[in-house]
């Protein structure tokens, strides 16, 4: 069952994924629900509630016949037709209606129905509970078929802050807002359970989360193995970002998660308003000057976008470890299949607490994002589809295109040689790119996950990170190369 959690990481996702519209150019169908797509192609529709043993509310729909058939004929043969793994009806109907099976099925005479399974967009409804509750989500398990419990699995019903104070370890929760009005749920342990009575400061660092991935990432093992927590035993004061969108940061001031404006976003944004504004905010709090930056995959991609386009943002980051990093996607290969190629050593028990959580949304523009990528092989802002729409948003009639060498933060990096997302290929490119590279470390049989979920992560890496962290004040200005 373990290829099925790669897969539920590779493809889109139980989350919201919603709200993209390419200026003059829109297909229309793509901002329609399922009975609007096939009325829009001319078709008869039906819709039902249909209620499971234990609760759950199904939206079923019926193509009953196809064009210019009459409901009086004879009883037709009934087709049922169920959708994949993270999908829904509309798989059955997204395609012209000469390449649709529903419509083509409709038009051959059948009466024709399409399932949605529970949790989906359109099955996500219950008798007595809400799917902002962990229970209602409590089908999602992947460990030996069985469903998660309370008693076994008391995380996987936990929120970020209750997984942290469940450990023993102090627990602070902050809204911050962005320049363009969104509001994030950012996370912080202050210090770890061996400095509860230390007073004074402790050097600051913030931890960012991946594609579709939360805060949680960074504490979801158990605290030994835990990045987040070994930080904070090691003296650190911890803070762990939420990207726009993901689960704990969906909140605008002034838009709501239902408007296809919310979801106007992707890593461009997440770069351009929300490091800053957490940086900033942290700054603000604890009054240090500077702080550490761990990113782990799109986390690098995001420090890699800001600190190269914003200097007075890149002074305030003392050093910046890139997990996983990823610049460019020109030669990611399967994405479907094995870029997540799950950790040979990981806690085979703590899976109904990465599934609970993981993964944790995010919007169809930052998938779009993704795809311009792997196209132009480049690190490039997001293309808005017409050389009017560029100008409004990036000021030139194409996309900007990111130039990492010109950062000037002190980088140390790791990556792994099974790394199917943060290809070799392109880690090459990225490495010559990198004006102040202090380190770097290839561990040749370590795929994309094994940077949040190994269970060697700690010796292999962490440990590296907290002795670049200590060594960090005594390293000399400007590019100096440290040995580890």
């Amino acid at each position: 069952m373990w290829w099925l959690l790669a897969a539920a990481w590779c493809v889109l996702l139980p989350g919201p994924m919603c709200g993209y519209k390419q200026g003059s150019i829109t297909n229309p169908e793509a901002n329609m629900n399922i009975s609007q797509l096939i009325s829009y192609w001319g078709y008869p529709y039906e819709k039902y509630d249909v209620v499971t043993e234990d609760g759950y509310i199904l939206g079923i729909y019926r193509i009953p016949h196809g064009k210019g058939c009459s409901r009086k004929t004879v009883p037709k043969a009934v087709v049922y037709l169920q959708h994949g793994l993270v999908a829904s009806a509309i798989n059955w109907i997204c395609n012209l209606p000469n390449n649709s099976l529903a419509f083509l099925l409709a038009d051959s005479g059948y009466d024709v129905w399409l399932g949605n399974s529970r949790g989906n967009t359109w099955s996500r409804k219950h008798l007595r509970l809400s799917p902002k509750s962990p229970q209602y989500w409590a089908f999602r398990n992947v460990n030996s078929g069985h469903m998660p419990t309370k008693a076994a699995d008391p995380e996987a019903f936990m929120n970020v802050s209750e997984i942290i104070k469940h450990k023993g370890y102090p627990s602070e929760e902050y809204e911050v807002a962005t320049e363009d009005g969104y509001i994030l749920s950012v996370n912080r342990i202050p210090q770890g359970l061996t400095q509860l009575k230390k007073e004074g400061s402790r050097p600051v660092v913030l931890l960012q989360h991946g594609l579709l991935g939360d805060a949680s990432n960074w504490i979801s093992n158990l605290p030994n193995n835990s990045l987040g927590f070994i930080l904070a035993d090691a003296g650190f004061d911890v803070w762990m970002g939420n990207s726009r969108g993901n689960t704990w940061s969906r909140k605008h001031k002034t838009l709501s998660i239902d408007q296809d404006e919310f979801w106007a976003f992707s890593y461009d944004e997440m770069a351009r308003f929300d490091l800053p504004a957490v940086i900033n905010f942290i700054l603000q709090k604890t009054g240090q000057k500077k702080i550490y930056y761990v990113g782990y995959s799109q986390g690098t991609t995001m420090g890699f976008i800001a600190f190269s386009t914003m200097p007075e943002l890149a002074h305030k980051i003392k050093m910046y470890f890139a997990l996983a990093p990823i610049a460019t996607v020109k030669y990611a290969r399967s994405p479907g299949t094995k870029f997540l190629l799950l950790p040979d050593m990981m806690i085979k028990s703590r899976a109904n607490v990465y599934v609970a959580h993981t993964p944790a949304g995010t919007s169809v523009q930052n998938i779009l994002h993704w795809s311009q990528a792997v196209n132009s092989g480049e690190l490039r802002a997001f293309d808005w589809g017409s050389e009017t729409k560029n100008l409004e948003k990036c000021n030139q009639p194409t996309p900007i295109r990111y130039k990492v060498r010109d950062m000037t933060v002190p980088t140390a990096m790791w990556t792994g040689g099974q790394d199917w997302l943060s290809n070799p290929d392109d880690v090459k490119t990225l490495l010559s790119e990198v004006s102040n590279l202090i380190y770097h470390k290839n561990i040749p049989e370590w795929a994309h996950v094994d940077f949040i979920w190994g269970l060697d992560a700690p010796h292999r890496v962490y440990n590296e990170i907290i002795h670049l962290m200590k060594l960090e004040p005594n390293l000399s200005q400007g590019t100096c190369k440290v040995t580890l």
